[in-house]
């Protein structure tokens, strides 16, 4: 039969409200090939949903965070893009609950480390410096940038260069309150000073 999701999409009329509880709880008898379609379809579900995020979204969450939600190496794009979604949707939420730090977990041991997976690591950091507030982030930019340098430092690939200047230069760029081009500064600064 079809996976759970794809069943309650086929079901439903999308322009309605819908209940996402039984969709977000995957049965044990999933197709692992489908589980990223899944995050997929439900990031983009939450980036079309109007209005506040549904308290069932939230209750998906830390699940998402979970080490092993990451795994599956084809989970990761699906994943990121719905986080990502949590951010711009829900920044706030994050940011006041701490629940932006398990992301930045997920970045720092799953993601940057991977020479294969670095893109979505810069993907969502990105998103974390766009979304959730300098004044939040302040105690975590040393930390950030070190773990940057390092993996510059001891495992550089081209494509962590560009990705690392991008990086850099869009955070010194975004339209965010309290992040100016002296907040990236300092934190490299503060990283040169050990």
């Amino acid at each position: 039969g079809l996976f759970g999701p794809f069943t309650f999409i086929i079901q439903q009329d999308i322009d309605r409200e819908m209940s996402f509880q039984s969709y977000v709880k995957p049965s044990p008898d999933i197709s692992p090939e489908f589980v990223p379609y899944t995050f997929q379809i439900l990031s983009q579900m939450l980036e079309l949903h109007q209005g506040e995020v549904p308290t069932e979204y939230r209750a998906f969450l830390p699940f998402l965070l979970q080490p092993s939600s990451w795994a599956q190496k084809g989970s990761i794009p699906g994943l990121v893009r719905l986080l990502k979604a949590f951010m711009r949707r829900d920044a706030a939420q994050m940011a006041s609950s701490g629940q932006f730090t398990s992301v930045l977990a997920v970045v720092q041991q799953k993601l940057i480390p991977s020479k294969v997976n670095d893109v979505w690591g810069f993907e969502l950091l990105q998103a974390i410096i766009h979304y959730i507030p300098a004044s939040a982030l302040n105690q975590y930019m040393k930390s950030i940038m070190t773990m940057l340098l390092t993996r510059l430092q001891t495992s550089r690939t081209d494509n962590y260069l560009y990705y690392m200047i991008y990086f850099t230069f869009f955070s010194m760029a975004v339209q965010a309150e309290g992040l100016t081009p002296d907040f990236i500064i300092g934190a490299v600064e503060q990283v040169q000073t050990q």
